[in-house]
């Protein structure tokens, strides 16, 4: 193998092995959902947890990683200080996603959902075209 080749594959390796997983998200505190995702679900205590400390007025933030079908994660960083909460959003490591790319709005409030044995959780009232960011559903 000559040192063209021989370099071309140890990116290939290196490149292939950078991919962002659910276990990364997972260990990084992040709240992991999506069809991608295994296990989805894990860490939503955290949701649940800033939620409680919006309706108490206190500052805080949470990370939720979304798992596309082919893996790729989609960040939701939400943002809660000041009585205000900030959503930014970013599908640009989602290789079938639609243009969006990274933004922020200002959205009114984090909305739970239970029907039957599922509870889903989405930010509405979003000051963008997605007034409604879907964030993960559970089973309960």
């Amino acid at each position: 193998m000559n040192n063209k080749t021989g370099l071309s594959f140890f990116l290939i390796i290196l490149l292939g092995g950078c991919r962002y997983t659910a276990k990364d998200a997972i260990e990084n505190n992040e709240v992991v959902s999506g069809p991608g995702a295994a296990p989805e679900g894990e860490n939503v205590h955290l949701l649940e947890e800033f939620i409680v400390n919006m309706e108490l007025g206190e500052s805080d933030k949470v990370r939720v990683t979304q798992f596309t079908d082919e893996g790729d994660p989609i960040f939701i960083d939400l943002v809660y200080e000041n009585n205000g909460l900030e959503v930014t959003y970013n599908d640009r490591h989602d290789e079938y996603a639609k243009p969006y790319g990274t933004f922020t709005v200002t959205c009114e409030e984090i909305e739970a959902n239970t029907q039957d044995n599922e509870t889903s959780y989405r930010v509405i009232g979003c000051d963008h075209e997605l007034e409604t960011i879907g964030l993960i559903i559970t089973e309960n």
